[in-house]
Order: C-alpha cells, then structure tokens, then sequence
C-alpha cells in the first residue's frame, strides 16, 4: 500500500546545466549534428545504389 502523501524527488537525478550556452557554441553543435545526418543519408544511399545496379563490392546480396 502507498500513501498520497509520498512525492518522489526526480530532480536530483537529472542533469542541469550551470550556465547558459553561447548562440555561437549551440549553433556549432547543431550545425555538426545535422552534417552527421547529412552523410549517414548518403552512405545509405550510395550503398543502395550499389546494391541495385549490381555494382556492390562489399555488400553481398
């Protein structure tokens, strides 16, 4: 049985930043984030266009 009157503390497990982050210092972060994305998707893309015309040296259908 648990009582109503417990509250859980969640807050102290959690991690809160000290100071704010510069426009310059998110925009960085952001911007390699996105560029990582960018060649992930192109990775898949080229290995898919490999597979389907054949031409695959390192992927075995």
């Amino acid at each position: 049985m648990t009582c109503s009157n417990e509250k859980k503390n969640y807050t102290s497990w959690m991690a809160v930043p000290k100071k704010r982050t510069s426009r310059s210092k998110k925009k960085i972060r952001k911007t390699f984030w996105k560029k990582r994305g960018y060649w992930t998707a192109l990775k898949a893309y080229s290995l898919a266009q490999s597979i389907s015309t054949g031409n695959s040296k390192s992927f075995f259908v």
